[in-house]
């Protein structure tokens, strides 16, 4: 596996986010190393209880006592503005891994192929709405839109 500081942790299940120590600790270790990027699965969860979309059109931003799971994603950019690290979201990957990737927006809307998820429009459509939840998702931490984020540094 891949080092899990800016994503959910992943196996066949996903049962928990990084904690602000392993975000932390994470960044700090890309940037004793000399790292100025850091490419994370963190902006990507789809079809998990804690992810930023469990399901078809439900965004778990901490509203209606649903959890924030916007949360680990605003201290990571925090964290990774304060070090002049810049992050690289993915928005969506072509894995069967248990944070989500195109096949479940295929299977929410029972296509019999992957392939369609560049073709379906209802598709292209969810997928659309999920990439606009995360873009306008305003962090608390920093005030700023994930979709205004930039390099941070000089």
């Amino acid at each position: 596996d891949a080092l899990p500081i800016l994503g959910l942790h992943s196996g066949s299940t996903v049962t928990r986010a990084p904690s602000n120590f392993e975000i932390e600790d994470g960044i700090l270790a890309a940037k004793a190393q000399g790292l100025n990027v850091i490419r994370t699965h963190g902006f990507f969860s789809v079809d998990c209880s804690i992810c930023i979309m469990p399901s078809l059109g439900v965004i778990n931003d901490g509203t209606g006592g649903k959890p924030n799971a916007f949360a680990t994603m605003d201290y990571a950019i925090k964290v990774a503005k304060d070090n002049n690290i810049r992050l690289m979201g993915i928005l969506v990957d072509s894995h069967d891994f248990a944070r989500g990737g195109k096949l479940d927006f295929v299977e929410w809307r029972s296509l019999p192929s992957e392939d369609m998820f560049y073709t379906d429009a209802q598709v292209k459509q969810d997928f659309k709405d999920y990439i606009t939840a995360v873009l306008n998702h305003v962090n608390p931490r920093s005030e700023e839109h994930t979709s205004e984020l930039q390099s941070h540094s000089d």
